[in-house]
């Protein structure tokens, strides 16, 4: 069921709604999850509920039709407080968190969230890109979550634990957000940004439960590179050093930015991970799914593979040792041949 276009959070919206009944809205939440699962949209909704002139917060039922609805949908509402990484920046600032230095204090986030609200009965601050925050706007922040002004929501969105500074994240009440399923996301592409029906399943299937992986796989330079992926991956044995060159190079070209480089290589450990999910269901015998090239290449896989089904999990393992190298920003080049090489150790022996 979705809650005013949110799809997949059911759990999240009823423990916000009996918060909100008992009185116990936690001054500052840290939403965690994969990038394009919906954080940002329910955090936005979420606002827009607290504003809204016909209806009251403990029903969590904005009406999408009062000035305040239009306003936060509009991202012009007064009370509402809206921070994310700029354009070509590499961090959050403190400028944009505490002022720069001509207007520390008398500028940014802190300082508008212990303004009077303007029209709401309270302000509330979202902070997208909480991954990126600076170790000086981070600490610029800790004395206003730490003391909040009277009714103050604060909003922080970030991907894992592991990207998030100790003393934010010690100090946040953290809810977990989970990928959408995959009939979810063929809803939600359905509704407007791909036409093709077959084609937005096709996507859906691929996506990881993430809105923006689906888009992302959708160009078709990226299923050009799933199909190489795959098609080496299903090998036992592959060139080691020409593989991880062409990984390298698909993950420096995908943009100019550290974030862009991470977000490409996060995608190709996904694919990773997809594919020993399904090798492991092949080799224990039940159905798996996808579309004709992963269907193709982990059964050529699968028919070539001369170790027990636990040894898959060794690869999966280290597609989650990767994810984790991505998440502290390792030497790109250095984990993506470590991780391609441990592998196909896995691939020839079975074992690491």
């Amino acid at each position: 069921m979705a809650w005013n276009g949110v799809l997949g959070h059911d759990n999240i919206v009823h423990q916000f709604l009996a918060a909100l009944q008992n009185g116990r809205l936690a001054s500052t939440y840290l939403f965690l999850g994969p990038s394009g699962i919906g954080k940002r949209l329910f955090a936005r909704t979420l606002a827009q509920a607290l504003f809204c002139e016909q209806s009251s917060p403990a029903e969590l039922n904005p009406c999408n039709q009062c000035p305040a609805c239009q306003q936060v949908r509009a991202g012009s509402h007064p009370d509402l407080i809206q921070v994310s990484l700029e354009d070509g920046k590499s961090a959050v600032s403190i400028a944009q968190i505490a002022g720069d230095d001509e207007h520390r204090g008398s500028q940014g986030l802190c300082y508008e969230l212990h303004l009077k609200p303007f029209s709401a009965s309270r302000r509330v601050a979202i902070i997208d890109d909480a991954d990126y925050l600076s170790i000086e706007a981070a600490n610029a922040m800790l004395k206003t979550i730490e003391e909040p002004p009277p009714g103050a929501l604060i909003i922080l969105i970030g991907t894992s634990r592991q990207r998030q500074f100790p003393t934010v994240l010690s100090r946040s009440q953290v809810i977990n957000f989970l990928p959408l399923e995959v009939d979810q996301l063929v809803e939600i592409l359905s509704s407007g940004l791909i036409d093709d029906p077959q084609q937005a399943e096709t996507l859906a299937s691929l996506a990881g439960g993430s809105v923006e992986r689906a888009l992302t796989v959708s160009d078709e330079s990226f299923l050009e590179t799933r199909r190489d992926f795959y098609s080496t991956l299903s090998q036992l044995n592959f060139d080691l050093p020409s593989f991880c060159k062409s990984l390298d190079d698909h993950v420096k070209n995908s943009g100019k930015a550290a974030s862009d480089h991470r977000n490409t290589l996060r995608g190709l450990i996904d694919l990773a991970l997809l594919f020993y999910h399904q090798l492991q269901l092949k080799l224990i015998g039940t159905e798996i799914q996808g579309d004709n090239t992963m269907l193709s290449n982990v059964e050529q896989l699968a028919s070539n593979w001369q170790h027990d089904v636990d040894s898959v999990a060794l690869c999966i393992n280290r597609c989650f040792d990767a994810y984790e190298q991505v998440e502290r920003n390792a030497n790109r080049t250095t984990l993506i041949y470590d991780w391609i090489d441990q592998i196909r150790q896995v691939h020839l022996t079975g074992r690491l």
